[in-house]
């Protein structure tokens, strides 16, 4: 049985289908003359997904004195695979063809061996839910926060509490979340009405403190659309705001720290994915957090630390979601990497509001 390059969404098979070089008819999603590839040849990679689930024993996943009814805690393997991850395209995801290749994949060579099969007609849990299970990041949350606090207030450049996470981990967190950049509009934007030669990064003994960026440490901060860069600067109703369209002079290579979801093919473990994905909802989480501008320089202390981190490896800058924007933002640690296109004057007309009573 043959499947193909449209009955997925996720990068890595899509890329390893391709790889096969081999084109024909798909035998799940119907489609015609594209790369196909034997189930058999994906069993691997779905293995390593599979060591998410358990079936959903008694004692491990419910205590059958007490409950009747173990579909209660368990689910069909589908249903929890197609909630966890972008794995199955749309085109045939809930039409049943997606769990028939599930099991064909996982299932190739295996009909013959019992303690290999993975029956389609079990319920099945996450590990995580399961009694015994422990967090690989257990008290995560505060390492972190004592993390915070020390480098806010007690040991600024050498901190005490840190976690091994930041010397360990972070290589792969980073080649993770490594993207690249080259041939597209960037913009930056500032109030009032500016010559082109003000609109890169300050100098170095005008910047203040940012997200990013320690005082008198110059970056340059940019969107990779106009409306987050304009909204960024706060501007009021009537107010002028210049902005500049920006080009790379070269491939930028960044650390896309984004909340999208981890590919399930690219780790052996299923605990490094669980450890590398609570380590970069932290680092998220500080980057597009709104911060009452009156305290942002104590506040943006822990960001400019893994900046400064991420720097250290050899990255030109960083992309994560606004805190005040709709889009993204991009950080460059050197303004030499772009060039000013042109710039354009706007009147900023209006200012929406959305909020919530405490």
């Amino acid at each position: 049985m043959y499947c193909c390059q449209y009955c997925f969404e996720d990068v890595n098979l899509i890329l390893k289908i391709k790889e096969y070089d081999e084109i024909g008819n798909c035998d799940y999603c119907g489609s015609e003359e594209v790369f196909i590839i034997e189930v058999s040849n994906l069993t691997e990679e779905f293995d390593m997904l599979f060591k998410h689930y358990e079936s959903t024993e008694p004692y491990e996943y419910f205590h059958p004195e007490i409950h009747d009814d173990p579909t209660e805690f368990g689910d069909r393997l589908i249903e929890l695979i197609n909630a966890d991850w972008n794995i199955f395209s749309e085109k045939i995801v809930g039409s049943g063809t997606d769990e028939a290749l599930l099991f064909d994949i996982l299932n190739s060579n295996k009909r013959f061996d019992p303690d290999e099969y993975v029956d389609p007609h079990n319920l099945y849990s996450r590990i995580t839910q399961a009694f015994t299970f422990v967090d690989p990041l257990e008290g995560w949350e505060k390492v972190w926060e004592d993390f915070k606090q020390d480098i806010k207030h007690s040991n600024r450049f050498f901190p005490e509490v840190k976690n091994d996470v930041f010397i360990t981990r972070l290589d792969a967190i980073l080649e993770f979340r490594t993207v690249y950049i080259e041939n597209m509009d960037l913009y930056r934007a500032r109030l009032d009405i500016q010559p082109i030669s003000k609109m890169k990064a300050p100098p170095a003994d005008l910047a203040t403190a940012g997200r990013a960026n320690p005082r008198g440490i110059s970056y340059l901060y940019c969107a990779l659309d106009e409306p987050t860069c304009i909204a960024e600067i706060r501007p009021w109703k009537g107010a002028k705001v210049t902005v500049a369209h920006i080009r790379p002079k070269k491939k930028l290579k960044l650390v896309g720290l984004f909340r999208a979801p981890i590919s399930p093919f690219e780790f052996e473990s299923p605990y490094e994915i669980l450890e590398i994905d609570k380590i970069l909802s932290s680092f998220i989480q500080e980057l597009s957090t709104p911060v009452d501008p009156a305290k942002s320089e104590i506040e943006y202390v822990p960001t400019q630390y893994i900046t400064e981190l991420i720097k250290s490896k050899g990255y030109d800058g960083i992309l994560f979601a606004s805190a005040m924007g709709p889009g993204n933002n991009l950080v460059l640690f050197d303004e030499n990497d772009v060039e000013i296109k042109a710039i354009d004057t706007i009147l900023v007309n209006n200012i929406i509001y959305n909020y919530n009573h405490e």
